[in-house]
């Protein structure tokens, strides 16, 4: 994956910001999204239309925000900030896992064979 262009991480605490915003004013959607006009995000970071979007994408790949764009020319796009632990997937019942078995107490001897302590 290709690193966070500058104006992906300006968009990025931009977003954040507006997220704590609404969230201590108890302004949050029941789901925890906020709505936020890309016209409004343009004139405030001074990015164009097209580096939002593709900023918006990358976020969206990354794992830190997914975003809902709104079906109307000049409906504003709907955000939500995804919390840290969602971008690490479950371990799933095909996934391998470790194996943790114990060694013999006949390999543990023959390991330290050469082996005295001074005490």
């Amino acid at each position: 994956m290709k690193r966070m262009t500058p104006a992906t991480r300006l968009l990025l605490d931009t977003l954040e910001d507006k997220y704590r915003y609404f969230s201590k004013r108890n302004m949050l959607a029941e789901d925890g999204s906020f709505y936020c006009l890309d016209k409004y995000l343009m004139e405030q970071l001074g990015i164009g239309d097209n580096t939002i979007r593709r900023a918006r994408i990358y976020l969206r790949e990354a794992g830190e925000i997914d975003y809902a764009i709104g079906k109307h020319k000049g409906a504003p796009t709907r955000y939500w900030i995804l919390p840290k632990g969602a971008k690490m997937a479950p371990l799933g019942e095909g996934a391998k896992q470790a194996k943790m078995a114990p060694f013999s107490d006949i390999m543990s001897l023959a390991a330290n064979d050469g082996v005295k302590l001074q005490l």
